[in-house]
């Protein structure tokens, strides 16, 4: 048997995933009304978040303690870019992983922006003290204690889990296509694979930015624009995401779009914790 070439292989399947990229590209702007409109809000957000992050809205000190909260905002531009980077290419699942983080960051601010004094115990909490207090379940919960609904409910997070992350017997990869077929990931677009990534990411990252503009104190002026972006981002999001799919299979099997009927308002209303 001939050896493996590891360089070689590479090299040819990234050509397999810029070609895939190229074509993703390509389709997003044809792909009906709502999903070209959430991917221009995504990257709109992503800006706000890394503005937000760098202090350009206003910055809370000198020392790198201060900034840890801007931090985690400054994060989630990088970690969303990263997770479009692989939707593009054909990386569904790992686009999923990473979303699955920035829902985790986008709870953990919505018990700060519900209990201020959260963000000292974080900032003060040792390995240990997280996994007891500050888990994503944990947070969760607290902040159903304070009778809120946690933006990443259990069960989104629970499907975030069960389709990119953990190892379970029942892992089908990239089965983002309405014949069921499991596939490598980076060689074929679906475009059910990208609907997905746009909206399960629009859910999370607009609340997150909003809560971040809060909790960051950037100014009333681009406060009311970034807030008029979160609620656009949550508007032009659709019905296909992870509690959908097997709905999506149904709907592209008859050629068209599952258009969500809740609003991105009355989204923002009711999944907000307190947003002043």
């Amino acid at each position: 048997m001939k050896k493996l070439n590891g360089r070689k292989m590479l090299r040819a399947i990234g050509k397999y995933e810029d070609r895939c990229e190229k074509a993703t590209e390509e389709c997003i702007p044809r792909m009906g009304k709502k999903a070209p409109i959430c991917y221009e809000y995504l990257g709109q957000l992503l800006a706000y978040a890394d503005m937000i992050g760098s202090c350009a809205y206003g910055c809370p000190g000198k020392s790198e303690d201060v900034h840890s909260v801007w931090y985690l905002v400054a994060r989630t531009s990088s970690f969303g870019r990263a997770a479009l980077r692989l939707t593009k290419m054909g990386f569904y699942d790992e686009a999923l992983i990473i979303v699955r983080s920035m829902g985790e960051i986008c709870n953990l601010l919505s018990l700060f922006s519900l209990a201020p004094e959260t963000i000292d115990e974080w900032k003060k909490s040792d390995r240990a003290h997280r996994l007891t207090n500050l888990s994503p379940s944990k947070i969760r919960k607290r902040i159903e204690a304070l009778g809120k609904i946690p933006a990443i409910t259990a069960t989104r997070y629970a499907a975030l889990c069960e389709v990119s992350t953990h190892p379970v017997p029942n892992l089908r990869p990239q089965r983002f296509n309405h014949a069921g077929r499991s596939m490598t990931g980076g060689i074929y677009l679906q475009e059910a694979g990208i609907l997905v990534v746009l909206n399960e990411m629009a859910i999370a990252l607009a609340l997150l930015v909003i809560l971040a503009a809060q909790i960051c104190k950037v100014p009333k002026e681009p406060f009311d624009q970034i807030k008029e972006t979160c609620v656009m981002c949550l508007e032009s999001a659709g019905g296909v995401d992870l509690e959908s799919l097997d709905e999506l299979w149904k709907v592209m099997e008859k050629g068209r779009a599952n258009n969500s009927t809740d609003t991105g308002r009355n989204r923002f209303n009711r999944l907000k914790p307190r947003i002043l």
